[in-house]
């Protein structure tokens, strides 16, 4: 798996989102999206979601955590 394909991919997503705030998307909207494959998108969200920047609801739609205030 190119690590190129997946820093691209954090960036891509991590822009879309601070410029969308509102923006939801699913798994496979992500994968459109960045072209990777289900196992790469999985990585993806999930180095996301740990970082704090996602979280993902119980529907599986991914949105920007809030910020803590």
């Amino acid at each position: 798996m190119p690590l190129a394909r997946i820093s691209i991919a954090v960036h891509r997503l991590t822009r879309l989102f601070l410029g969308t705030p509102a923006a939801q998307l699913t798994v496979v909207q992500v994968r459109d999206l960045t072209g990777l494959d289900p196992d790469e998108a999985r990585i993806v969200i999930e180095a996301l979601k740990d970082a704090g920047f996602l979280s993902e609801r119980d529907d599986g739609v991914l949105v920007t955590r809030p910020a803590a205030g």
